[in-house]
């Protein structure tokens, strides 16, 4: 098991250990003290049904975010990030953020995109194909420069990159800058938008001999201005964001810390009004083993907060925040293929203003999940477990095989119990 594959498991940003439990939630019946945020508590079955499917949104969540800042950090060094997924999903799907808020998922979208447009796809590209062109045998330091104009025809685009090997052998280390100065994309033939962009792209990697420790960062800066066909501007978006990635061990267990501090924000033109996704401090910890049987295992913990950020021109503002304080999420890949995953810990939930009255209530979410009955998934694309319990407060989600039971899912808050037939049938979100 080599280091790439370590990594799939364990992507730069890994903060499926921060998310992953992150908006298992429905925050009906939530109480508050003059001390801070007090435990969510659900009155019935009923009301807590909405909040199972937030688990998928914010594992989505998170392999969104690492999808888009793997291509930051790869294009430097080619063998680089690759999404995580949760515990073996080959394809991220938004969709289900919008269960936590639709205005999310547009945000998150909207940062993936920036970070995938023509302009720094193209210039990521030329960048890869300018730096195979360069040795990298011990000893050696090369530093190339390439520009180009933009595929929109105007603007340009400046690569400057710095390769480095030890002479002993002991590394080898790829700095990569990208500069882009009102660099245009051609229209999208689809939407009938065109994007100007300004700003940067800064990546650094270092691989020691024989994959024994990696250090990653990638930073982005960037400001795209989006236009329709007549050229009339339609938004502003903003990406931030820092990056940073270590791990060491061998090819059985490795050991990690991935951080990340950034936002993405789009002033929309037409709505008059600024949304922003941000995620600050998120901090994972992480560790990934094999066994001799080829059980394969990570768990992560996390710490930070994530949330969302609505300011209208004129008008009041709303803003959700989602802190996360030692919040475990293990999953472990099967020999059989099948997967399980257990999630322990908690987060603490904050709406300004207070928006109580709507069923957006402010509190602490506590997640257990027992040993002997994990969330199991029967495949490694499943996306519904067919088996396992989770408490989330006060109230027990548990999950049948569909093949054998009409209901899947059964919640139950004290005396009272409700059951969906399956995953989808958890629909719900933070508000109730």
């Amino acid at each position: 098991m080599n280091r790439d594959r370590v990594v799939k498991m364990v992507s730069v940003l890994s903060v499926s250990a921060m998310l992953v439990a992150g908006l298992i939630i429905s925050c009906s019946g939530g109480k508050s003290s003059d001390n801070g945020p007090g435990t969510v508590t659900y009155t019935d079955a009923t009301q807590a049904t909405g909040g199972a499917s937030s688990a998928k949104a914010s594992v989505d969540l998170s392999s969104s975010i690492s999808d888009a800042a793997s291509g930051l950090s790869s294009f430097s060094n080619s063998s680089g990030y690759s999404a995580p997924g949760k515990g073996g999903a080959t394809t991220t799907d938004t969709s289900s953020i919008a269960s936590i808020d639709p205005r999310l998922k547009k945000l998150v979208d909207g940062m993936m995109a920036s970070m995938k447009t023509p302009a720094v796809t193209s210039a990521v590209s030329k960048a890869r194909a300018s730096k195979a062109k360069v040795s990298m045998s011990p000893g050696t330091q090369g530093h190339w420069t390439f520009s180009g104009v933009c595929s929109g025809g105007t603007g340009t685009f400046n690569i400057s990159a710095d390769d480095t090997s030890d002479i002993g052998g002991a590394y080898v280390a790829y700095t990569v800058n990208i500069y882009f100065d009102s660099c245009r994309d051609a229209i999208d033939p689809i939407t009938g938008l065109y994007s100007v962009t300004t700003g940067t792209i800064h990546a650094y990697d270092k691989k020691m001999a024989g994959n024994t420790a990696n250090t990653r960062n990638a930073t982005i800066d960037l400001t795209a201005q989006k236009y329709n066909i007549s050229d009339a501007l339609m938004a502003t978006d903003v990406a931030k964001g820092t990056f940073n990635s270590n791990d060491s061990g061998t090819s059985t267990s490795r050991t990690g810390r991935n951080t990340a501090n950034g936002s993405f924000s789009e002033h929309d033109v037409a709505m008059s009004e600024t949304g922003t996704f941000y995620f600050t401090n998120l901090a994972s910890d992480w560790t990934w083993d094999v066994d001799l049987a080829g059980v394969e295992t990570v768990a992560n913990t996390g710490n930070g907060n994530f949330g969302l950020l609505l300011a209208p021109d004129y008008g009041q503002s709303l803003r959700l925040n989602i802190g996360l304080s030692n919040l475990i999420n293990k999953a472990q890949k099967n020999v059989d293929l099948s997967w399980d995953q257990w999630v322990n810990g908690s987060i603490t939930i904050g709406w300004t203003p207070d928006l109580s009255a709507l069923g957006c209530k402010s509190g602490r979410i506590t997640f257990t999940t027992s040993d002997l009955t994990p969330l199991h998934f029967a495949t490694l694309d499943s996306t519904c477990p067919s088996s396992g319990t989770l408490q989330v407060n006060n109230a027990t989600i548990s999950y049948y095989d569909p093949n054998i039971d009409v209901n899947n899912i059964v919640i139950t808050v004290g005396t009272s119990s409700a059951s969906v037939p399956d995953c989808t049938g958890l629909q719900g979100g933070i508000c109730s």
